[in-house]
């Protein structure tokens, strides 16, 4: 059988290894281009002297773009969270560990989680003189959806709660009489009084559900890391 190359040559040959590169993805473990277009499209790319490149590894920086950005991250990379200099900039992660080792930065996952939370509780954005008024623009929309991703972490979890009351409807509805329950305190929920919803601690059942202890537990973190890092 003959297949038709979706290269530039638009001929059809025959559908084996002699004309066409393997593909092991596909279910005849061949590719769509010949052997002959996949060769002439290798060779331009090699003579415009740039490589191709996934989205996980980035773009490919041209010798001015990339001694920029060595200073930008030697100089911004304990005060700016990571992630959005790798937005900003649409950066790969082993692009941005090779301007840190080239520029002497030891970023350890301590030292990137503190700048995380010390921008996250800032007071207000830090100048930084080295970015475009563009870039700084595009720094603040990417801080807001990591503003909004965080404040996420601090909310009650509404996953747990639809599971909660999911389980409570199906508990009643499948006894005649209903089952001995609890108002939590601060919900205001009516729920079973079971380990499921309420935990047991010293022989006695609580008077809040697991949700709002989910959420008290999240506020007591939420303080204790503005009082840690909320200096800025």
């Amino acid at each position: 059988p003959r297949s038709l190359c979706s290269g530039r040559c638009n001929e059809h040959w025959p559908r084996d290894t002699r004309f066409f590169t393997p593909n092991w993805r596909r279910e005849d473990r061949l590719s769509d281009r010949c052997k002959h277009c996949a060769y002439i499209g290798k060779e331009e790319r090699k003579h415009q002297g740039t490589t191709r490149r996934n989205a996980k590894r980035g773009r490919v920086l041209c010798p001015e773009e990339e001694a920029r950005l060595s200073i930008i991250f030697a100089e911004y990379s304990f005060v700016v969270p990571n992630i959005l200099l790798q937005y900003l900039f649409r950066l790969g992660k082993e692009t941005m560990s090779r301007l840190w080792r080239e520029e002497g930065v030891s970023m350890t996952m301590k030292r990137s989680r503190e700048t995380n939370w010390r921008w996250y509780f800032r007071k207000h954005i830090p100048e930084l003189p080295l970015l475009s008024e563009k870039e700084v623009g595009m720094l603040y929309l990417l801080t807001r959806k990591l503003d909004q991703y965080i404040d996420n972490r601090f909310k009650p979890d509404r996953a747990l709660r639809a599971i909660l009351d999911e389980e409570s409807l199906r508990i009643r509805c499948s006894t005649e009489d209903a089952p001995n329950g609890l108002t939590c305190r601060k919900c205001q929920r009516f729920y079973p009084a079971t380990t499921f919803f309420f935990r047991r601690r010293k022989d006695e059942v609580e008077n809040h559900c697991k949700v709002c202890e989910s959420y008290a537990k999240s506020q007591l973190r939420r303080k204790r890391l503005e009082r840690r890092f909320g200096d800025m």
